[in-house]
């Protein structure tokens, strides 16, 4: 399992199977989205550190230090 740290402060267990919103979520957090799919980008936030694999397109825009927690 991975560890997600959430604004250096929050350390939470990712399970696998699960989006880093989905994640999020599980653990009382009120993250900020509308589609869960990555056509909005309302969830963009900035990974500081480590990798990411997507489980959808991303259709929203992202720079090169975002992702779109809705979709990995």
């Amino acid at each position: 399992m991975a560890t997600l740290k959430i604004n250096k402060l929050i350390s939470i267990e990712s399970n696998p199977s699960n989006t880093i919103l989905e994640t999020m979520e599980q653990a009382g957090l009120l993250p900020e989205y509308n589609c869960r799919d990555g056509h909005c980008g309302a969830c963009r936030c900035k990974l500081e550190s480590g990798e990411v694999e997507y489980v959808g397109f991303a259709m929203a825009y992202t720079q090169s230090d975002e992702i779109l927690p809705c979709i990995c």
